[in-house]
């Protein structure tokens, strides 16, 4: 029921309930990833991930949107299941469950096929959408920025596209496309988890703001707090959560893990 919610607009539907089809396939895949999960996979913690219909529901989710950019439906399933099953496993887990996913929902998907995107968003303006291969993303108010290409005044680049920044770059690219969703990135410090979301911000020509937590961060910062004005008046000055969520910012919420139980609560509940 729930995987056909979300599936049968967009297949044939005399082929709706055929073994073979996108709906079945889908719930087969979804329960051969519970089993590895049980038995073989691991996540960046190190613990056993953890497989529910939220994440089967994320991975649908992410298809519909990934059809509705011109993908067509056997690459959005593909893609929308690396989404939500592969990105929180460690590096060796992750090969094996993207090569299953490979082997069951890309079949005959050259990488070639994977890495050509579909036609640009119709739109009335083209600079809506910019392409960050293979996905399109929308863009901000903002001028776009490539830190990877040389300033024309000091002839320094900013960022440094190595291959594996490029990969999680699609991987990051691939979630924005298929949103709005917030965001976890983990991994220790100085990787470069900040820098990438800053340069993709850039790239887009979106405004992006950051919150460092600490032990001390105090839920004032998030929502905001009454101040004195230069009248001496009492006034609430709105903090910068509040501030993001209403114009559109990208807000990067960095060392979470430090935050108290408040803040992590108040996050949470504004984020949903």
């Amino acid at each position: 029921m729930v995987s056909s919610k979300y599936l049968t607009p967009y297949i044939n539907q005399s082929n709706e309930y055929n073994e073979s089809s996108p709906i079945f396939r889908s719930i087969d895949v979804y329960l051969h990833c519970r089993n590895l999960a049980e038995q073989t996979l691991v996540d960046g913690g190190g613990q056993r991930p953890r497989y529910t219909l939220r994440t089967l529901c994320r991975g649908l989710s992410a298809t519909q949107s990934l059809v509705n950019l011109k993908f067509s439906l056997k690459r959005a399933l593909l893609e929308g299941f690396q989404l939500a099953f592969e990105c929180q496993l460690d590096l060796p887990s992750q090969k094996l469950l993207h090569d299953y996913l490979n082997s069951e929902l890309g079949k005959d998907l050259t990488e070639k096929d994977l890495n050509f995107p579909p036609p640009r968003p119709s739109t009335k303006d083209d600079s809506d959408y910019i392409l960050l291969k293979p996905f399109w993303v929308q863009t901000g108010p903002l001028e776009k920025h490539d830190w990877s290409e040389k300033n024309e005044t000091t002839g320094i680049v900013k960022f440094v596209l190595t291959n594996t920044a490029k990969k999680y770059l699609r991987a990051l690219s691939r979630s924005i496309a298929c949103g709005p969703w917030p965001l976890l990135l983990e991994g220790p410090t100085s990787a470069g988890k900040t820098t990438l979301v800053e340069y993709l911000a850039a790239r887009t020509g979106h405004r992006c703001v950051r919150i460092n937590n600490h032990e001390h961060t105090d839920i004032q910062e998030y929502i905001g707090s009454y101040v004195s004005s230069s009248t001496g008046a009492l006034v609430f000055r709105e903090g910068i959560l509040v501030e993001a969520l209403k114009n559109g910012y990208w807000i990067i919420l960095d060392e979470l893990n430090l935050a108290p139980s408040e803040v992590l609560e108040v996050s949470k509940r504004h984020m949903n």
